[in-house]
C-alpha cells in the first residue's frame, strides 16, 4: 500500500466508512509502527470462516514484506500465516459456533502487536461483509448497552444505558446479576449518570423512591439513561453525553428508552419510550422532542412532595397521541419517519398482545394523517402490518423503515423486506422478508444468544447496519447472563 494512500487514510475523514476506516483499523503499535488488521468473510455457508488480512507499516507508513507472523483467535481455529509478498499477510480463522472472535496479530521481528475483534454469527446475508463490534472504548461496556440508533447520516449514536447487566431482570433483587453494577455509572464513560440507586461499592438499590417502592421489594428496578455519542474522525464513537428525564430529589433516572432521531424541517426530532407516573398504569407511551446533539439533555424533573405526591417541572417532551390514553398496550421501540428531512409522515413501533406470549408481539405504522405533529388521537391512523412482515406466531419488533425498506427484528434475528409503495396495511405492497443476521446459540456461554434493533446509515456513500447482540457471559442454572453490545457491518 503506498504512503499516499496510508497518509489519505489517517488524515482525512472524509474517507472515513459508517464502520471504520473503509472495513479497516489502525493500531498505534510503538516506536512510530502501526499494524493494520482487516477482515472479511470467504464463504457464504452457516458460520463462515473470514479472513484476516495483516499490514505492518514502518515508521514511514511503508508496508513491510518478509517478516514473522502471528496470529491468535479467542475462538476457532487459527489457518497458517500467508506472506503475499506485498507488505500484506493473510490467514483464516474457521469458526466453531458464534461469539466475539478477540484477534491478536504479533509482528514478531518488532515484538509488536494489535488487536481486533470480529462478530461471528450463525447467518450473515451475502450481500454483507463481516460484523464487528462498534470501535471506540465509549460504546460497549460490561453493562447493559441496548436500543441502539444511528443517524442516516452515520454522524451520532444513540443508545440506552444501565450499568446493570440485562441477566439481573430474570432474577431477585439480591442476587449479584441484579445487586452489582456491571459496567461504569460515571465519566469519562458514561458522564453524568445520576446514581443516587447505586453505591460508591458499585451495589444498586432496587427501589423508586418517587413510585413508592421501598428498598428492596420483590422486584429488579433497573437504573437507565440513554446517551449519545459522535462519529471521530479516526472512525470510532465518541464524546458521550446524557439525555435524561431525572427524578432530582433522589438523584434518580426515569428509566426511558427507546431513543430514534431523524431530521425533520431542519430540526432533529427525537422520539423515545416513557411511562410517565403522571398518566398512571405501567404503559409505554410515544414522546418527541427536539434535541442538540453533543449537548446533554435534561429532557424533564421530578421532584418528590412525599410518596405518592411529587412535582414535574421543565419538561421539554410531548405526548404522541397515537392511541386513545385508556389503551391497554405499550408501545414500544418508535421509528419517526420524514421523507427527505420533510414533516413528520408516520411512526413505527410494536405492541405485545399478551405479556406471556412473544408470538403476540407485531409490527404497526402510525400514520399522520391530518393535523400538524404532534396532533391528537383523531389524527393518526393506525395500521397494524399484514404478512409477510406479521406473520405469527413469530415476534416481530424493532421497526426501523428508511421509505423503500423495513429492516426489524424477528425471532433472534434481523430481517429487511422491500416496500413496493401503496397502502402499508396492503400485502401486495410489501416483499418477502431476507434475513440479515441470525445469531445462533446452542447453550454455551461465549456464544451470541440474539440479534436485534437493526438501524442503517449512508456515511459518504458507505451502507451500514447497526445491531445490537447479546452475549452469555455467565449462567445460573437455566438462566443466562447477556451482556448487550453494539455492533455493526457494511454492506459489500
Amino acid at each position: 500500500m503506498s504512503k499516499t494512500i496510508l497518509a489519505l487514510l489517517i488524515i482525512c475523514p472524509l474517507l472515513l466508512s459508517c464502520g471504520g476506516t473503509s472495513g479497516q483499523s489502525f493500531f498505534p503499535a510503538g516506536n512510530g509502527k502501526r499494524i493494520l488488521i482487516d477482515f472479511a468473510r470467504t464463504g457464504t455457508g452457516d458460520y463462515t470462516p473470514f479472513s484476516v488480512k495483516i499490514t505492518p507499516l514502518n515508521e514511514s507508513w511503508d508496508s513491510v514484506a518478509g517478516l514473522t507472523m502471528s496470529v491468535a483467535s479467542t475462538r476457532g481455529s487459527v489457518g497458517a500465516v500467508t506472506d503475499n509478498g506485498d507488505g500484506t499477510y493473510e490467514c483464516t480463522v474457521t469458526p466453531g459456533l458464534s461469539g466475539e472472535y478477540r484477534i491478536t496479530a504479533k509482528v514478531m521481528d518488532w515484538d509488536l502487536s494489535a488487536v481486533k475483534t470480529a462478530i461471528v454469527l450463525k447467518k450473515v446475508h451475502s450481500d454483507w461483509g463481516q460484523p464487528q463490534p462498534v470501535p471506540g472504548d465509549m460504546i460497549n461496556t460490561g453493562g447493559w448497552e441496548d436500543s441502539i440508533n444511528i443517524t442516516p447520516d452515520g454522524e451520532w449514536l444513540f443508545l440506552m444505558y444501565s450499568p446493570m447487566s440485562f441477566g439481573g431482570m430474570s432474577v431477585s433483587p439480591s442476587h449479584l446479576w441484579a445487586k452489582n453494577a456491571s459496567g461504569p455509572w460515571e465519566g469519562p464513560v458514561r458522564p453524568d449518570f445520576p446514581r443516587g440507586r447505586i453505591s460508591d461499592k458499585g451495589e444498586i438499590l432496587h427501589w423508586f423512591p418517587l413510585f413508592c417502592y421501598d428498598p428492596f421489594p420483590p422486584m429488579v428496578v433497573q437504573p437507565t439513561a440513554m446517551y449519545g455519542f459522535k462519529k471521530l474522525s479516526d472512525g470510532t464513537f465518541g464524546n458521550p453525553f446524557l439525555i435524561s428525564i431525572i427524578d432530582e430529589t433522589n438523584n434518580d433516572t426515569m428509566i426511558q428508552h427507546g431513543p430514534h432521531i431523524a431530521a425533520v424541517e431542519g430540526k432533529n426530532l427525537m422520539v423515545f419510550n416513557f411511562n410517565d407516573p403522571g398518566l398512571g398504569g405501567t404503559k409505554n407511551r410515544v414522546y418527541a422532542v427536539t434535541i442538540a446533539p453533543g449537548e446533554k439533555t435534561i429532557l424533564g424533573r421530578y421532584y418528590s412532595k412525599g410518596c405518592p405526591s411529587f412535582d414535574k417541572k421543565d419538561f421539554l417532551p410531548e405526548l404522541v397521541p397515537l392511541e386513545e390514553p385508556g389503551g391497554t398496550l405499550s408501545i414500544n421501540d418508535p421509528h419517526v419517519w420524514a421523507d427527505s428531512g420533510g414533516p413528520v409522515k408516520s411512526i413505527w413501533a410494536w405492541k405485545q398482545g399478551d405479556d406471556k406470549d412473544d408470538s403476540t408481539k407485531k409490527i404497526y405504522v402510525y400514520v399522520l394523517k391530518s393535523g400538524t405533529f404532534p396532533g391528537i388521537e383523531s389524527d393518526w391512523d393506525t395500521i397494524e402490518l399484514p404478512a409477510p412482515i406479521n406473520t405469527g406466531p413469530t415476534s416481530d419488533m424493532q421497526p426501523h423503515f428508511t421509505g423503500d425498506r423495513l429492516y426489524y427484528y424477528r425471532d433472534g434475528a434481523n430481517v429487511v423486506a422491500q416496500y413496493k409503495g401503496g397502502n402499508y396495511g396492503d400485502v401486495a405492497s410489501w416483499g418477502s422478508p431476507e434475513t440479515l443476521l441470525e445469531s445462533g446459540f446452542s447453550g454455551s456461554i461465549g456464544e451470541i444468544i440474539v440479534v436485534g434493533e437493526p438501524t442503517v446509515c449512508d456515511y459518504k456513500g458507505k451502507k451500514a447496519l447497526y445491531f445490537v447482540y447479546g452475549v452469555v457471559e455467565a449462567q445460573d442454572g437455566s438462566l443466562n447472563n447477556i451482556n448487550f453490545n453494539a455492533g455493526f457491518v457494511e454492506k459489500k
